[in-house]
């Protein structure tokens, strides 16, 4: 839940359990994000993860292989966000990127450093993104730009395409396909037997 009432200083409060919760800016959120992934990657049991987001968890799933951390040895991406800027400004403008990002006068430059596009670079782990073409929530453009980014840095990846698929709102056979996709990217990834 956002609270659209508290957005002094590019901050918005958020609480998944209707509680109400302080306000932060949106890097520090990507900071508490990025905290609980070092503790679980850095843990002496886990030998390879592989990390899986739907939606603001897909953009934190592909946010995370950014940083190339050694055990990650691959990303499931359900439609995430990959590029904020987008979302902010301009014909794909969302009210709720727009929250997030608040009133920051730096906004344009806080996106663009929380975008995963941002760092598409040669040596990410595996990436697959199942996205709907019909995603009114995150643009099914952002999914085929990152497909095609990642593609021109040689990394391993593949874009699973949800023909007439909402925001996750897919049919019981597209999921069973989807995780057909995955099963069989994850073995030719060489990510699991």
């Amino acid at each position: 839940m956002m609270d659209a009432g508290a957005r002094d200083n590019g901050s918005v409060a958020e609480s998944p359990d209707g509680a109400p919760k302080p306000p932060r800016p949106a890097r520090s959120q990507v900071a508490v994000l990025f905290g609980v992934a070092v503790f679980v990657l850095a843990a002496d049991a886990i030998s390879k993860v592989i990390v899986v987001g739907q939606s603001a968890g897909g953009w934190a799933s592909v946010a995370l292989a950014s940083l190339n951390p050694p055990k990650v040895a691959a990303i499931v991406n359900w439609y995430g966000i990959t590029d904020v800027n987008d979302l902010i400004a301009g014909p794909n403008l969302k009210n709720y990127a727009a929250m997030w990002m608040g009133s920051m006068p730096n906004a344009a430059e806080v996106a663009k450093s929380v975008s995963p596009l941002t760092y598409v670079r040669a040596g990410l782990p595996p990436i697959i993104t199942i996205h709907g073409d019909k995603d009114d929530v995150v643009p099914y453009a952002q999914a085929t730009r990152l497909h095609a980014e990642l593609a021109k840095t040689s990394n391993v990846n593949k874009l699973i395409t949800i023909k007439g698929g909402g925001h996750g709102m897919f049919g019981q056979a597209d999921y069973v396909m989807a995780f057909d996709e995955i099963w069989k990217f994850l073995k030719a990834s060489k990510v699991i037997e």
